[in-house]
C-alpha cells in the first residue's frame, strides 16, 4: 500500500544520500558575481576530495591567479593575489561553523557536486514528487533545516533552500541546472546561488569536470614571500559585523 511506497521511497533517498562522490574531482568554471559592493564575471578552477578538502582558484580577466582558497577540512587558508593579503585561518572552519550553525566545508563540498548536504542530519519527511523526484526536509542538530528536491535517478540535488530554524527566512538557496557525466557520476553543469542576507548572487557555471586518478597535494597554503598576514576569522568577523549592522570588533 501507500505505506510501502512511502518506505521506498525513503530507502531511495537514504541512498542518495549515502552515495559517496568520486574521491577527487577537478572542475573549471565561470562565475557570474552579484553582491552591494561588487559584481562581475570570471573564471576559476577547483580540485575537491570528499567529503571535506576543497581548493579554488580564481582568475583575473587575464587568467592570471587573483584569488586561491584551501582547506583541508580543519583550517582554512586564503591568498588575494592583488592584495599580496595571505589569511591564514588555523580554526576557520571551526568558527565557520559556528557563524552557519554546524555548517561545514563537508557541506560545501556536497552543494558543488550537486548532492545533499548535513550528512548527519535527520531525514525528517520525503513526499513523491513525481518523474522520480522526491522533495525532502532534513534537520541538523544545530535546528538549520533544509528543505531539497532531488532527482533520484541521478542522485542529484535539483534544488535546496536552507533555514537556521523552520520559521526562519532562507538563508541560502541553491539551484542545479543541468548534469554531466564523468565516469559513473553525474555532477552539476551550472548552480544558480543566493545568500539573502548578504544580497548575494552567484551564477556557477562548469565548463569541465574531471575524476582524478590522484588526489593532489594542494589543500594547504603556505604564505608567499613578502605577504601581509591576517587572520581570517577577524575579517569575516568584522564583514559579518559590518553586514549585521553588529556591534565594531573590541
Amino acid at each position: 500500500g501507500a505505506h510501502g511506497l512511502d518506505g521506498d521511497l525513503r530507502a531511495a533517498v537514504e541512498a542518495v544520500r549515502a552515495a559517496a562522490t568520486p574521491l577527487a574531482l577537478q572542475g573549471r568554471f565561470t562565475v557570474r558575481l552579484d553582491t552591494p559592493g561588487l559584481s562581475g564575471l570570471t573564471t576559476g578552477a577547483l580540485v575537491l576530495h570528499a567529503p571535506d578538502r576543497l581548493r579554488v582558484e580564481v582568475f583575473t580577466p587575464l587568467k592570471t591567479p587573483a584569488l586561491v582558497v584551501a582547506t583541508d577540512g580543519r583550517a582554512l587558508d586564503a591568498y588575494d593575489h592583488g592584495k599580496r593579503v595571505f589569511y591564514r585561518g588555523d580554526d576557520a572552519v571551526a568558527v565557520l561553523g559556528g557563524l552557519v550553525d554546524g555548517v561545514g566545508v563537508a557541506d560545501v563540498v556536497a552543494l558543488l557536486t550537486g548532492h545533499l548536504p548535513l550528512r548527519e542530519a535527520a531525514l525528517v519527511s520525503v513526499e513523491d514528487a513525481g518523474r522520480h523526484r522526491a522533495r525532502v526536509r532534513l534537520r541538523a542538530e544545530a535546528g538549520t533545516v533544509v528543505a531539497a528536491t532531488v532527482d533520484l535517478r541521478h542522485g542529484l540535488v535539483e534544488d535546496l533552500v536552507a533555514r537556521r530554524a523552520e520559521d526562519a527566512p532562507p538563508a541560502l538557496t541553491v539551484r542545479v541546472e543541468g548534469r554531466r557525466k564523468v565516469g559513473r557520476t553525474r555532477l552539476p553543469e551550472a548552480l544558480h546561488v543566493e545568500v539573502p542576507a548578504l544580497d548575494w548572487t552567484l551564477d556557477l557555471s562548469f565548463s569541465a569536470w574531471d575524476e582524478l586518478g590522484v588526489i593532489p597535494d594542494v589543500f594547504t597554503l603556505q604564505p608567499p614571500p613578502g605577504a601581509e598576514a591576517r587572520d581570517l576569522v577577524e575579517v569575516l568577523r568584522e564583514a559579518a559585523e559590518a553586514a549585521g549592522g553588529g556591534a565594531p570588533v573590541q
